[in-house]
């Protein structure tokens, strides 16, 4: 399968990080350089921390959470 002008031929389910991240430090683009900001502020979080959450992503599950476990309200339906 063939698109665009790209010569890989078949579909990648993983991508080795190694090698993400060494393309993404040196191609020179806009966006490289988002790479370049978004890896290092991880890699800065992660040192920091000793972890790395993705905020946005921890504040769907805690919604969906929610909706499927509301809290309890004292009084109600517990006589």
């Amino acid at each position: 399968m063939l698109l665009n002008g790209k010569t890989q031929s078949k579909e990648v389910l993983f991508y080795n990080l190694d090698v993400v991240i060494s393309v993404g430090y040196r191609v020179k683009s806009h966006q490289g350089t988002q790479f370049r900001i978004w890896a290092t502020q991880r890699l800065k979080e992660y040192i920091v921390k000793g972890f790395a959450l993705n905020d946005e992503r921890l504040k769907e599950l805690e919604e969906d959470l929610r909706k499927l476990n509301p809290p309890h309200k004292p009084g109600v339906g517990n006589e």
